[in-house]
């Protein structure tokens, strides 16, 4: 897999909304279930923001 990096200026990057439209249904609730791992797991370690 080859790596790409895209810049953008200040104010004209595209939006969160149309990346996770590209997002198939599988990859969007992998994607959460990471979310919740890493926020469980901050909060078992006896983090607090």
């Amino acid at each position: 897999m080859e790596k790409v990096v895209h810049k953008y200026k200040l104010g004209e990057e595209p939006s969160d909304l149309e990346y996770w439209k590209t997002k198939t249904p599988q990859e969007r609730l992998a994607a959460l279930n990471i979310i919740r791992e890493r926020y469980i797991n901050f909060f078992l370690n006896g983090h607090r923001p």
